[in-house]
């Protein structure tokens, strides 16, 4: 764990160790010093709901499926995911979160890449990209309830990363424009791919989606690593507004404040140095090796408070 100065007024946390989000165990036995609780956290499964029974109920079926990115109806009934490989996203009722129910799906014509919630809309990155060198996509408006599309707005770009703020005021679209690995394994460090990614801020405060508006944040520039070639992977909104975002391959942060789509600040991940982990590609995992002064290249970032964020530090392109 370190802190990292930001402002005079806000400070972040990066953690390379993994965040577990866990529910209390049902059992009450505790033992240890007077008036503590050493019950372990720990996740508990009430029900799991394969993707393939939105296609029949017996999953009688070679179609490819995936659910990656969810997120839930204000109202907590409703479950909204994306499935990359059918080109759909899918509902599922969680009324009785241990019998949930497929509710079915809605094809929006291109991979939907991450979900987001606001009031009675869910809000779709949509990847429409010709290839990885002329990237497009939009932004798709979906009514939960009815299941349908109610608008789409272009992007202009290929999206990664959706989220939206706490006052529900803005939405932030990660841009990655993302790399081909094919070229130069995929070294953005030796040769930059354009276009390069950037972030776009959603004003979505209007009632109706067909007056919400989009700006453009410029993110080149900033990064050590290929700043020609940002590639932005995840955004995150705080209660103040402001949008960190994850530029991956560039081993870089950024701070957004979305009232002004305006960088306040910027940061490079560095690096760590690891032991015990697995470096060997084989069918075996075996945590006995060592990384030395690898770059973190963070993936996920999510804000803890106003004030702290923390990182899911994957590597990737040069990373552990």
């Amino acid at each position: 764990m370190y802190y990292v100065k930001l402002n005079k007024l806000l400070q972040a946390m990066m953690l390379s160790a993994p965040l577990i989000l866990a529910g209390c165990s049902d059992d009450d036995d505790s033992s240890g010093p007077l008036g503590s609780d050493t019950r372990a956290l720990n996740f508990v499964r009430v029900a799991t709901l394969p993707v393939c029974t939105q296609i029949n109920a017996d999953c009688d079926t070679d179609t490819e499926t995936a659910a990656e990115i969810v997120d839930v109806s204000e109202d907590g009934k409703t479950l909204i995911y994306t499935d990359s490989p059918r080109g759909v996203i899918g509902f599922v009722d969680i009324t009785t979160p241990d019998a949930p129910a497929p509710l079915g799906t809605l094809d929006l014509a291109g991979e939907p890449t991450s979900v987001a919630v606001k009031g009675r809309y869910a809000l779709v990155g949509v990847n429409t990209s010709a290839s990885l060198a002329d990237p497009s996509g939009k932004l798709a408006v979906v009514d939960i309830a009815s299941r349908t599309l109610v608008t789409t707005i272009d992007l202009n770009g290929q999206p990664d990363s959706v989220a939206v703020s706490p006052d529900k005021a803005y939405a932030a679209i990660a841009i990655e424009n993302e790399r081909d690995e094919d070229v130069d394994d995929g070294r953005i460090d030796l040769s930059p791919q354009l276009p390069a990614g950037y972030l776009v801020v959603a004003d979505i405060s209007a009632a109706d989606p067909a007056a919400w508006t989009t700006r453009d944040v410029e993110l080149t520039g900033l990064a050590s690593i290929a700043p020609t070639d940002p590639e932005p992977e995840y955004v995150d909104i705080n209660s103040d507004n402001m949008a960190v975002v994850t530029l991956q391959e560039n081993n870089h942060l950024v701070l957004v404040d979305l009232a002004t789509a305006s960088v306040t600040d910027h940061f490079s991940a560095g690096e760590v140095s690891l032991g015990q982990v697995d470096t060997v590609e084989e069918d075996i995992i075996s945590q006995t090796g060592s990384l030395s002064n690898i770059v973190r290249e963070p993936d996920g970032v999510t804000w803890i408070d106003s004030n702290h964020f923390v990182t899911a530090d994957e590597g990737d392109m040069n990373g552990g």
